[in-house]
């Protein structure tokens, strides 16, 4: 039978091991939890057994409410090869608030800042209790499959989209090989410019691939600003790269 593009959990790289049973979170996490514990061990059964496409997530150690997910970079997207590390927290109130949701992985996106904070409606005001974080996997996905630079975060990356999209394309395919890796980076705290040199002023990475090409845009910290995110309804759409994604993380 031929292999589905359908990424399935498992466990970490090395234990061979199957995935774990609904027996084994609960031992893990306890049986006696508050309804956003109950809430999020029922989701992780789900993630674990059955991802979203291309998508990964699971708790950081014993702590449900601190995740970190990997999505891979959509096929025939400017982001196609990459591999992308999020933080996901939730908090006490989850399913009635949503989760906060953020790049650890720098990306060119103009829905996406240096910070990693996401332009997502379904993130903000359009969240509803009836989502789910593999629903939210998949609307991130949407997004570097389709961005909206009618309702940027990064205005400048935004212009360049809608003035200049085969410059644009090509300085995201350059960020898309530079930065993101299959694996975490171990310095998550300094930016790294096009060429993987480290630079101690984030407002001095200059997007262009380079020297002398490009527009030589910048981020300007007015457009990097999240208050500006006024995100309307997307879609979801599943990516249709033909992955099998182990799942990052292990629950003995």
């Amino acid at each position: 039978m031929a292999e589905t593009s359908r990424a399935r959990a498992g466990p970490t790289e090395g234990t061979g091991g199957p995935p774990p049973s609904a027996n084994k979170l609960n031992a893990k996490f306890g049986k006696n939890l508050s309804t956003s514990g109950r809430r999020l061990q029922r989701e992780l059964a789900e993630i674990t057994l059955d991802p979203p496409p291309n998508c990964s997530a699971g708790p950081k150690g014993d702590n449900l409410y601190e995740w970190s997910s990997t999505i891979m970079g959509p096929k025939s997207s400017v982001y196609e090869g990459g591999v992308f590390f999020l933080d996901i927290q939730f908090t006490t109130e989850y399913p009635f608030k949503p989760p906060k949701v953020m790049f650890r992985t720098r990306i060119y996106h103009c829905n996406i800042n240096s910070q990693g904070a996401i332009c997502l409606d379904i993130l903000k005001d359009n969240w509803s209790p009836a989502l789910t974080i593999s629903k939210v996997l998949l609307s991130i996905c949407s997004l570097l499959t389709d961005c909206n630079p009618n309702d940027p975060l990064v205005g400048n990356i935004a212009q360049q989209y809608l003035t200049n999209r085969e410059e644009h394309d090509k300085i995201a395919r350059q960020w898309t090989k530079h930065r993101s890796t299959n694996k975490e980076d171990e310095d998550e705290g300094s930016p790294v410019d096009d060429v993987g040199v480290e630079t101690d002023d984030e407002s001095d990475v200059n997007f262009d691939v380079e020297e002398g090409e490009g527009d030589g845009l910048r981020l300007d910290s007015s457009d990097d600003d999240e208050s500006e995110c006024r995100s309307r309804s997307r879609s979801c759409p599943s990516p249709t790269a033909e992955i099998v994604l182990s799942n990052f993380f292990n629950i003995p």
